[in-house]
């Protein structure tokens, strides 16, 4: 991760489903967590064992900042961590499709033509290769790469993503070593209890 300040990497176990739940372990260099984060698309929960203090507040962009640094929507980070496009609100009569020589560029625009995204797509296998999207007035906002694709099941699952914001001077490099697929995920796991003895944090 990279920012206008620091550069730093973590390695973190994600758990994550559509449309907005989220869990993250931050593992030690042993390999056991050490910090942990759950997100049920409403409340964010965050427990830190090493200052036994549990922090509680709604899943907005600003709390969603104290663990990763990526000033967007928790759904838009759900779809971005599951390999996926998060797609602007657009308008069915803005859209354009161009043929280039080595795949195919589709422009996407809201109905009020304020708010524009670029995807990229290969030529052989129609992989989402980048995605950009820009606001009149303030230009590119949101940039996403996708690469290094690889069959996990049935999935093109794309083992590197960078996520690239401008405004913030921020960038987020994703770099998946193990992929699985689950059939089923127990709800519970995207939100955490409050340990005993833990110190109580509100968010808001």
């Amino acid at each position: 991760m990279e920012s206008s300040d620091e550069t730093f990497s973590a390695k973190e176990l994600i758990i994550a489903q559509r449309p907005g739940s989220l869990r993250l372990e931050t593992l030690t260099p042993l390999g056991q967590p050490g910090f942990y984060a759950a997100i049920d698309g409403k409340d964010l929960f965050l427990f830190s064992p090493s200052e036994n203090t549990y922090y509680h507040g709604g899943a907005t962009p600003h709390n969603l900042g104290l663990i990763f640094p990526l000033n967007l929507g928790i759904e838009q980070v759900v779809s971005i961590f599951l390999g996926s496009v998060p797609l602007i609100d657009y308008d069915a009569d803005h859209l354009l499709c161009t043929v280039k020589d080595d795949g195919y560029v589709i422009r996407l625009m809201t109905k009020d033509e304020s708010t524009t995204q670029v995807l990229t797509l290969s030529r052989e296998d129609l992989r989402v290769v980048a995605s950009e999207t820009y606001r009149d007035g303030e230009g590119l906002t949101l940039s996403i790469d996708y690469r290094d694709y690889e069959m996990i099941g049935e999935v093109n699952f794309p083992r590197e993503i960078t996520v690239f914001l401008p405004p913030d001077k921020t960038r987020v490099r994703i770099n998946y070593k193990k992929v699985e697929f689950l059939s089923e995920i127990d709800s519970s796991l995207f939100r955490l209890s409050v340990p005993q003895g833990a110190a109580i944090v509100p968010l808001d």
